[in-house]
């Protein structure tokens, strides 16, 4: 399921959105629209959408204003803005937007990134999502050997030797890994348990040769997670 939102002060447009949503069957969307900035921020904390779509100019704010405010309360959702100024296209890239639509919305146009967008989500839930240099990478969780944060940077060491880096919390990291494939093995580092060769007292010796150290505090869990996802996956 697509949880969608849209805020556009121009009630046809908003309109036009509705009935081409309605004309989705291949995907279930559920969604709420908005009028007004104050509106929108009225409803600010409670809203949880996948993906918000945007008007680039509202008669009281700025869309690029709001996707600011959206951004202060999550980091992953998709924005996309619709204009009819492409003079602006450049500057909505600064609030990590996903896409954007130049107006008039039509039908194909709203159905090409409705689709990027759920090819994006199916994607991101086998992959580690994270931006960097205000790029956007997708890694295979397969792909990831370990990651450590050192400070406020995170580190994602890869089986192909290439090391990444972005910032991000150690929440925000748990947050998207898949629970059973993954685990804390201290308060710093996240090991893919597939790419775990033993585990031998407080040392973790891994596949391509490294040693990582558990704390103690996690050190039965970690055993019983690895133990886990073995059975599961032989």
């Amino acid at each position: 399921m697509l949880r969608l939102a849209v805020c556009d002060d121009d009630e046809f447009v908003v309109e036009q959105v509705e009935s081409y949503i309605e004309k989705l069957k291949d995907i279930s969307i559920v969604y709420e629209v908005y009028f007004s900035a104050e509106e929108f921020y009225s409803h600010m904390l409670e809203l949880d959408f996948d993906v918000y779509f945007l008007d680039i100019e509202i008669a009281t704010a700025s869309g690029i204003q709001l996707a600011e405010k959206i951004r202060q309360v999550n980091q992953y959702a998709l924005i996309i803005f619709m204009t009819s100024y492409p003079k602006y296209v450049t500057d909505v890239f600064d609030v990590n937007t996903f896409d954007f639509i130049v107006k008039p919305v039509t039908f194909e146009k709203f159905k090409k990134v409705v689709d990027k967008v759920s090819n994006y989500i199916f994607v991101s839930k086998t992959n580690f999502v994270f931006m960097h240099n205000k790029n956007q990478y997708a890694l295979p969780y397969q792909n990831i050997i370990y990651i450590e944060k050192i400070k406020r940077k995170a580190y994602i060491h890869t089986n192909s030797e290439h090391m990444y880096e972005c910032n991000i919390t150690m929440e925000e990291i748990l947050e998207q890994l898949s629970t059973g494939m993954f685990a804390k093995i201290n308060r710093s580092c996240i090991v893919n348990l597939s790419m775990v060769d033993e585990i031998i007292r407080d040392e973790i010796h891994l596949i391509n040769g490294e040693t990582l150290y558990i704390a103690r505090d996690y050190k039965m869990l970690v055993k019983e997670k690895h133990l886990n996802y073995f059975m599961n996956t032989t």
